[in-house]
């Protein structure tokens, strides 16, 4: 698994997204902003306070690498998202999902700042939040924007003592993907987790059935689950790859991997080397971790081998004592270990045994 860090930057634990009724004259008072700023409230990368985004508007990243806008999932008019793109390859290399679960079903959202500070997605007719950063400005409230990286993280800051405060990331609140600056691991200290968890379908970002997580029992470990089932693991770092996927020493040259164990936290990080492309690391709708890499020149997204590369990497695949071999000739893939034999024949399954014995 490709896991980054993000150095830096503070770490907020995602709150629960809530539908939240606001005062009749919130929106209408939004939309007098719009008429008075317009695009021209919004940078090239940066909505300021008081600006807003329309759907059809959108924030670019200065060097043009991530755009952040609306869309809509398998095409369909009446489901439409905020989310965080792959420019050269569109809506089809979606990053980050703010509203997953919160669909709007029209095109009459719009991205603001609340006046406590927090980015807000209103659902336009109705005035409701469909999605909130729930964050909390300072005595600067007037200084807070949202500024989309060419990392393609989202900051919201504000000015305090002549530097910029980060108050809220979207790289601390991933959905299925990991980018070369993305935390992935746990926060000790603040029991904050940064974790993938699967879109429900390939058209349907809705939060899916897997999940991948860092295991802090014991020797850090990744692990994919599948609702309450351990489905694959990675396995311990041993300084140059991880234990599960041995041809990582060979086969990754576009990036480094770091490790960070310590008192405060327990993360994997990525750090892409210098003029390496664009690589994303995306847990899909059926569990499988995928590397993609970004060929300029045929501008299309080159995958690597990660997991599960064959049936003998899903997790105990061939129970205690057994062993599995995705190259037998025979019809089942696994045999007992030498000296142990089947407490049951009949629990054999054609891809492996689950109770085995001395």
């Amino acid at each position: 698994m490709r896991c980054f860090l993000l150095k830096d930057k503070s770490s907020l634990m995602a709150a629960p997204i809530k539908f939240l009724n606001l005062p009749l004259l919130i929106f209408p008072i939004l939309l007098l902003f719009h008429r008075a700023s317009g695009a021209g409230g919004i940078a090239s990368d940066t909505l300021s306070k008081g600006g807003n985004i329309t759907d059809g508007e959108t924030l670019v990243s200065a060097g043009g690498s991530f755009t952040l806008g609306f869309f809509s999932p398998a095409g369909v008019p009446t489901k439409r998202c905020l989310g965080i793109w792959f420019t050269a390859s569109g809506v089809d290399a979606v990053c980050w999902v703010a509203n997953r679960n919160t669909p709007l079903n029209n095109t009459s959202g719009v991205l603001v700042f609340g006046t406590g500070g927090s980015l807000l997605l209103l659902d336009g007719p109705r005035g409701q939040t469909a999605w909130s950063s729930n964050t909390t400005t300072g005595a600067s409230a007037a200084s807070t924007a949202a500024q989309l990286l060419d990392s393609g993280n989202l900051v919201v800051s504000e000015k305090s003592s002549g530097r910029r405060v980060v108050l809220w990331q979207s790289f601390d609140h991933p959905s299925n993907t990991l980018l070369a600056g993305m935390k992935f691991g746990k926060s000790l200290k603040t029991r904050a987790e940064w974790s993938l968890t699967s879109w429900r379908a390939r058209d349907d970002p809705a939060t899916g059935d897997y999940r991948r997580v860092m295991d802090t029992n014991g020797l850090p470990d990744i692990v994919t689950w599948h609702g309450d089932a351990k489905r694959y693991r990675a396995g311990p770092w041993n300084g140059r790859w991880l234990s599960g996927v041995p041809d990582m020493a060979s086969d990754f040259r576009l990036f480094s991997v770091r490790m960070v164990n310590g008192p405060d936290e327990v993360t994997y990080a990525l750090n892409a080397t210098a003029s390496a492309p664009i690589t994303r690391v995306v847990l899909d709708e059926v569990g499988v971790v995928r590397v993609l890499v970004w060929m300029t020149a045929s501008r299309v997204w080159r995958p690597f081998p990660w997991l599960p590369r064959d049936a003998c990497d899903e997790y105990a695949s061939c129970g205690a004592f057994g062993l599995c071999n995705v190259d037998a000739a025979s019809a089942t893939l696994c045999s007992c270990v030498e000296g142990f034999s089947l407490v049951n024949q009949s629990r054999w399954p054609g891809r492996g045994g689950k109770s085995l014995t001395f």
